[in-house]
């Protein structure tokens, strides 16, 4: 006579295996289709921008500075929008 709980690890590695080995499939043949499959735009004379995001400490001077440009800007972007021509 076995235990209970052996039985039910047991039954649950397997259930999870075929989780597994299923996904891994899925995935591959979406993969598969991904490579077949063109990027959807013509990938000639595109520019690639990297980035590179270091940490810094937070400038508190500069940030106030962007903030009044910006509401300067959204001010005269509400004034400019009343204009009538």
């Amino acid at each position: 006579r076995t235990g209970l709980l052996p039985r039910l690890l047991l039954s649950m590695q397997i259930a999870l295996a075929l989780v597994l080995v299923v996904g891994f499939g899925l995935i591959s043949v979406s993969l598969v289709r991904m490579y077949r499959t063109g990027p959807g735009f013509d990938p000639h004379d595109v520019s690639l921008v990297s980035l590179r995001m270091t940490k810094q400490p937070l400038d508190c001077a500069l940030l106030v500075t962007a903030t009044g440009l910006y509401g300067a800007y959204r001010t005269a972007r509400r004034t400019s929008d009343r204009t009538e021509y």
